[in-house]
């Protein structure tokens, strides 16, 4: 009914608008064929369509209709006379009434429309009230009415970009996002995973058919040869590649680019710690909760300034029986092991597919460790990293745990990440095998240190001040054993520095160690761990960076540890002979960790496997020969609500069925009905056009130049058109800016140097004949887009406008 009320407007309306009026967008372009408008409206349909099969709320079967029919209206706008802002106003007008009276709909019938109406802009004030307060809203048909009028927005103005001024980014751009943010946050039954591929196909065959039609302009204005299947077999190398493309991308790891941006993102801190919190309150009511993921730990820690955690709960962990006293529990997120220039990373270690049906994984037999299961919830958003005792041997949910093989004494883990996120209020079950050696065991432990260890946990950088292997060998002095070394360390770190959470950054010309320790003499937890393990190793001790949470408040009654975000920490872990990693806390805020001297001091059996302890499968408590935890000591696998065939709910092949069927249509669409010939002249023409733009970055700095200063020749109006030679583009820029007309020519000398008499241009002079040729152009593209903007004066006789002998208008 819009649809077809607007085209009989824009045909009526367009009649009153003067064609005389060319220069405000009433020259239209060449009709798009109808393969690109369906190709444009089924991706906007698609990325839309997503967030009705997550099933956020109710009634969001809105949003695919509403981003259809704005595509529709957007496609009649672009083919009208109305000018931009007509054009607006006309689709914001459509879409208030569309949307209103769908969600209208979804209210009591029993109330008026008027009443329906002021509940509506009631609900959107609360919205606003609410998300101002910092508070989460509750009612989700608001984001029904956000994401609706989102893809009307997208839909209309697609369109109009699209098809109206020959775009292409800035209509695929914004649903791509949104699709992206839907696949990435969702993580309920339904496998959606499979509509960004689709998405981005679709929006690849669209750009190669925008590409392919400005080609055609371009060949048909200067009447260039060209085969009669070139744009044919142009478009079919182009979509094939794009299909390899994002079927290996599909398949490739995440690249480093995308762990950092979502470092950046996950930071609790960081500038986008804000930007989260108004998200996770903006989807406060859906039915499912947004996983907001605050990832604390990274793969990297740099030493730099200290700030204060905020106050909030992170999660509650019951173990099934009490932890002795003797044994200091850290919540483990990662291990980090090499040290460079203030920064810590993770080197070690392969990731590796977990099942917990499958058993526990083989830890190293080592003597005065303990086995304990914990039962973890969460109060966070979101888990996906999780944190779990040293030395974790089994978790109940699926997981990509990180391993390093010791040797050939079984595994040790790095960190332990779930495949799906754990919500908050969920609880994930751990196994783990806790230190509590005795001290005298640990200062007879010797030092033959497998090679593993050696290898890795060892290693300081050459640019390792001198200083604090100075002060390592001092504070050591006295030492005998590796066990009283790290003990002398923690000792002088807890009597010599003073504690202080919120420091500044370290000068950027020092080291940040040596900085602490010798000039500041204050810092927090990060350094304190830091510079024991670098001083441990300086004197030969095998020890490593261990991020994660402190103990928390303990409650005796209900038996449960309570951390919250103010108990980040990071620790040293030294490594014994048979006895394995052991904590040491050198951080003064924290507890003295006392290790009792004798066996009458210490549990009993410290030094042996606890009871009921399996000595026979790798040291996971109770499990039976088969390695699958019997129920009541681990086995909650109802906390993943697997299916009965071990599958996850939703998860059946449906979607490869649905992939095969779209690149069938693929297919068809591009080898419909045709006979194919393939010229041998041909092949040029098809890679060129399809590493076009990989090019650009490939080329060197003069023809960069070059064709930058082409693109903004064209753009002020100065440019002679593509067939024009390097020094007539020179000379039409030089005319219109004869102030910089000497470095528009040396550009062009340099670039005519380099493409035809292969003599390679100074990088340095053109790039300094681009600064100053730069600014001038900038300036005169602002200049001539005004002038465009300037209403002007028309003749009442020919309608154009009057033009003095000066060429004044």
């Amino acid at each position: 009914m819009v649809a077809v009320h607007l085209a009989w407007t824009c045909d009526v309306m367009s009649a009153d608008v003067s064609p005389s009026r060319s220069h405000v967008e009433t020259a239209r372009p060449a009709a798009p064929d109808t393969l690109s408008r369906m190709l444009w409206l089924v991706a906007l349909w698609l990325a839309a369509v997503s967030f009705p099969a997550a099933d956020w709320a109710d009634h969001l079967g809105l949003v695919p209709l509403a981003a259809f029919l704005a595509g529709v209206v957007g496609l009649l706008l672009a083919s009208s006379r109305f000018r931009g802002r007509t054009a607006l106003l006309l689709a914001a007008a459509y879409g208030t009434f569309l949307i209103g009276w769908y969600l209208g709909r979804t209210l009591d019938p029993n109330l008026s429309w008027l009443e329906r109406v002021a509940d509506l802009l009631g609900r959107i004030l609360a919205l606003l009230v609410t998300i101002a307060r910092g508070e989460p809203s509750r009612d989700p048909l608001m984001f029904v009415l956000l994401m609706s009028a989102l893809f009307w927005s997208v839909g209309a103005y697609g369109s109009w970009v699209l098809f109206r001024r020959n775009g292409f980014w800035g209509a695929v751009l914004i649903p791509g996002i949104a699709l992206v943010l839907n696949t990435h946050y969702y993580r309920a039954g339904t496998e959606i995973e499979l509509y960004l591929p689709a998405f981005l196909l679709l929006t690849l065959t669209l750009a190669l058919r925008t590409e392919l039609s400005h080609r055609r302009a371009t060949w048909s204005q200067y009447h260039a040869s060209v085969p009669t299947d070139a744009s044919f077999q142009i478009a079919r190398a182009g979509l094939l590649t794009g299909a390899i493309l994002i079927s290996v991308a599909w398949l490739l790891p995440g690249f480093e680019a995308y762990e950092k941006v979502s470092e950046a993102w996950s930071e609790p801190t960081g500038p986008m710690s804000g930007v989260r919190e108004f998200l996770s309150d903006l989807t406060g009511g859906l039915r499912y909760p947004v996983t907001v993921v605050s990832e604390t730990f990274g793969d990297s820690l740099d030493l730099g300034a200290g700030v204060q955690p905020p106050e909030k709960a992170i999660f509650l962990a019951r173990p099934d029986s009490p932890v002795p006293e003797t044994v200091r529990l850290y919540w483990r997120a990662r291990v980090l092991d090499r040290y460079q220039d203030g920064r810590w990373e993770t080197t070690a270690g392969d990731p590796e597919a977990f099942d917990p049906r499958r058993g526990a994984l083989s830890l190293p037999q080592y003597a005065g460790r303990i086995e304990k299961e914990f039962a973890i919830t969460v109060r966070v958003p979101a888990f996906h990293l999780l944190y779990v005792p040293a030395q974790p041997s089994w978790v109940n949910r699926e997981a990509e745990v990180r391993l390093l093989a010791a040797g050939n004494e079984g595994l040790d883990v790095m960190d332990v990440t779930a495949r799906e996120f754990v919500l908050e209020g969920e609880t994930y079950r751990a196994v783990a095998s806790l230190s509590a050696p005795r001290a005298g065991a640990l200062r007879v432990s010797g030092t033959n240190y497998p090679a593993w260890v050696r290898e890795r946990y060892l290693q300081l950088p050459s640019s390792l001040p001198t200083s604090i292997r100075e002060l390592a060998g001092t504070i050591t002095a006295k030492a005998i054993s590796p066990y009283d070394k790290a003990v002398a360390v923690t000792a002088w770190l807890r009597a010599n520095i003073a504690y202080r959470r919120v420091t500044p950054a370290p000068p950027s010309d020092v080291d940040p160690v040596e900085w602490f320790l010798f000039n500041s003499r204050i810092g927090f937890c990060d350094y304190y761990a830091s510079a024991e393990v670098l001083m441990l190793r300086a004197v030969g001790v095998p020890a490593r960076l261990a991020v994660g949470y402190a103990q928390g408040e303990f409650d005796a009654d209900k038996n449960a540890y309570y951390v919250a975000a103010i108990d980040s920490h990071a620790w040293p872990e030294v490594f014994f002979p048979s006895y394995g990693w052991v904590e040491f806390e050198p951080t003064r805020s924290q507890p003295e960790l006392i290790r009792p001297e004798d066996e009458s001091d210490t549990l009993a059996g410290g030094d042996r496997p606890a009871p009921g302890e399996d000595e026979t499968n790798g040291g996971a408590a109770g499990l039976d020969a088969g390695g699958v935890a019997p129920p009541g000591i681990g086995n909650d696998i109802e906390d993943i609500t697997l299916g009965p065939d071990g599958s996850r709910p939703g998860r059946s092949g449906w979607w490869w069925v649905l992939g095969v069927l779209l690149a069938v249509g693929a297919a068809v669409v591009v080898f419909r009905s045709r006979s194919l010939s393939s010229p041998e002249d041909e092949g040029e023409v098809v890679i060129r056009g399809t590493i076009r733009r990989m090019r650009w970055w490939m080329a060197t700095p003069a023809r960069r130049t070059y064709r930058s200063m082409v693109r903004w020749g064209h753009a002020v109006g100065a440019s002679p058109g593509r067939s024009a030679t390097p020094y007539e583009q020179a000379e039409a820029i030089g005319s219109r800016l004869p102030e910089v007309k000497a470095e528009a020519r040396l550009v062009a000398e340099a670039y005519a140097g380099e493409r035809y008499g292969d003599h390679p241009a100074d990088g340095r002079s053109v790039g300094e004949a681009w600064a100053r040729l730069r600014w001038p152009l900038a300036r005169a593209w602002v200049a001539h887009r005004l002038a465009r903007a300037v209403p002007r004066r028309f003749s009442p006789s020919v309608g154009a406008p009057s033009v003095d002998a000066r060429g004044q208008t």
